[in-house]
């Protein structure tokens, strides 16, 4: 009963928060007239403002937000740390060297985020082949090994800017 009241209360702050966010902006819309817009009814403009600019970006945001946060209890629970994030794993050295490369290459955002998710992706495998000992890996071992890899991953970064014309 406990988590039914916390899951409710962190519903009603998402709702509110939704609300608040959609209402604040370069055109104010009162909390009221987004709520009436909801139901379908309201003023046109401010219709169009809400549903064509606000509303998505709110819903992607909190996507991206539940995204990470899954992300961050995955790596939590994998090195059973709480303070692990993808910096120790060296995943986001991996990212900014694919993203170096792309952009040395000139493959514009596509081929950006491509490149760091493919580079990401790349890191958490070397990271995870580099700490296996036997047939088990080890969280002290893979944190070492992630400390390692970030770190040679991160002059590597400084390198590619280095050669870079930019």
């Amino acid at each position: 009963m406990k988590h039914f009241y916390r899951f409710t209360i962190l519903l009603l702050l998402l709702i509110l928060t939704t609300i608040a966010a959609c209402s604040i902006g370069t055109v104010k819309i009162p909390p009221a007239e987004v709520l009436s817009i909801m139901k379908g009814e309201g003023s046109p403009i401010y219709e169009t403002i809400l549903l064509k600019i606000r509303l998505p970006r709110v819903i992607q945001s909190a996507a991206v937000g539940m995204g990470l946060a899954v992300s961050g209890a995955f790596f939590q629970g994998l090195l059973s740390n709480p303070l692990a994030d993808p910096y120790i794993l060296g995943v986001s050295s991996g990212a900014a060297v694919g993203a170096a490369a792309s952009i040395m290459l000139g493959l514009g955002i596509l081929g950006t985020q491509a490149f760091a998710f493919i580079g990401a992706l790349a890191t958490i495998y070397l990271v995870i082949a580099l700490s296996q000992i036997g047939s088990r890996a080890y969280a002290v071992t893979m944190l070492l090994a992630g400390i390692a890899v970030s770190t040679f991953l991160s002059s590597v970064v400084s390198f590619l800017m280095l050669l870079s014309d930019h």
